[in-house]
């Protein structure tokens, strides 16, 4: 075989042995053992409605919450353990798990060519969503004037980010430590987490893992153009483990993906 044959044939061995774990992991098979071993903790049903009740008084987008029946959309609930829940993305809101979500739909408003220039605030478009990881330094940079009115699509550390036009189901999380804001293009949204109910990080691995881009390809899959709109995500679901569990399935997570990583590497 050629090298590059034997290359792809090694990245998708990678990706294949990624999405395995990605799936144990929310299908609970990654903690089944923590589990037995920690059957007090607070359900995640519990714990969403403990926390709806104390953040009832922010502010959230009430459009959000309207409901779509037109959207059909695979439903994992059944695979969830008996201690996690099963919400869609609506009913996160509602629970204030997910603080917010916006895409870079800026209208008229869009930037033009003329905005950007070699100074100035970082630019996220789909293409800057490489493999999990967003290269700020690498970002067009939007001038300040280009940016003065955008009041949607802005960004910030820790943020999670989903494209889901033209380039459907690219994933990445902006590093918690990025200062300033990012602005969003009109093909990319974030989604910004409570960690005290909903572990950002955990969103992202959930994203990349086949529940979540089997309900993107289902939607695609019912329509001619390669989109996914903002109100249709609101109709995806999500599991959600305890919060102490939401921990330890991140540490497994992290190990066990380094280790795929580094015999790759090997």
């Amino acid at each position: 075989k050629e090298a590059r044959e034997l290359v792809q044939e090694a990245r998708n061995g990678v990706a294949d042995r990624r999405a395995a774990i990605l799936a144990k992991a929310f299908r609970g098979e990654l903690t089944a053992k923590w589990r037995e071993e920690n059957p007090d903790v607070e359900p995640a049903e519990k714990l969403l409605e403990r926390h709806a009740l104390s953040t009832n008084a922010r502010p959230s987008n009430k459009r959000r919450m309207k409901e779509n029946p037109s959207v059909n959309v695979p439903n994992y609930s059944s695979m969830v353990p008996a201690n996690w829940t099963y919400k869609n993305i609506r009913e996160l809101v509602g629970a204030g798990a997910i603080i917010d979500f916006q895409d870079g739909n800026h209208g008229e408003l869009y930037p033009r060519k003329t905005a950007f220039t070699e100074e100035g605030g970082p630019y996220l478009s789909a293409e800057g969503s490489i493999d999990g990881e967003i290269a700020l330094n690498t970002l067009p940079k939007l001038k300040q004037s280009g940016a003065e009115g955008l009041r949607i699509g802005v960004a910030k550390g820790g943020d999670v980010i989903l494209t889901h036009n033209a380039t459907v189901g690219r994933v990445a999380q902006i590093p918690k430590d990025t200062e300033g804001t990012i602005i969003l293009s009109t093909s990319t949204t974030y989604f910004r987490t409570d960690p005290g109910c909903l572990l950002a990080p955990l969103l992202r691995y959930y994203f990349e893992s086949y529940f979540f881009q089997s309900q993107l390809y289902s939607i695609m899959s019912q329509t001619t153009r390669n989109q996914v709109s903002i109100t249709k995500l609101t109709d995806f679901g999500v599991p959600v483990p305890p919060l102490e569990e939401q921990t330890f399935i991140m540490r497994a997570l992290e190990r066990l993906l380094e280790s795929v990583a580094a015999a790759h590497e090997a």
